[in-house]
């Protein structure tokens, strides 16, 4: 979620981030996957034997991605995912 977060501040994003109970979401909302990690990394090795260091911070490369993402948006609306008009009668039915 904090990343989530980062990315709605770096965007100038004021919203506010609501997480839904899946029973609450229409069916075209709904993903077939699941969306838990359970990863634990690392990255003490590659720092020691290969003395990595980042060339640039999280959020500076968080912006690049965010600026290539604004230069090279999808032009077809069609391809969208989001369905803001769902979105809000789903909001309006937890509020």
């Amino acid at each position: 979620m904090e990343r989530v977060v980062a990315l709605g501040k770096l965007l100038g994003w004021t919203g506010q981030i609501v997480e839904v109970d899946s029973g609450f979401l229409p069916e075209n909302m709904l993903r077939d996957f699941r969306m838990e990690q359970h990863w634990v990394v690392s990255s003490d090795r590659i720092r020691t034997e290969l003395d990595f260091k980042e060339t640039v911070s999280f959020f500076e490369g968080l912006q690049r991605t965010i600026d290539w993402e604004l230069e090279n948006q999808i032009n077809n609306t069609d391809q969208l995912l989001a369905d803001y008009r769902v979105e809000d009668e789903v909001y309006a039915k937890i509020s």
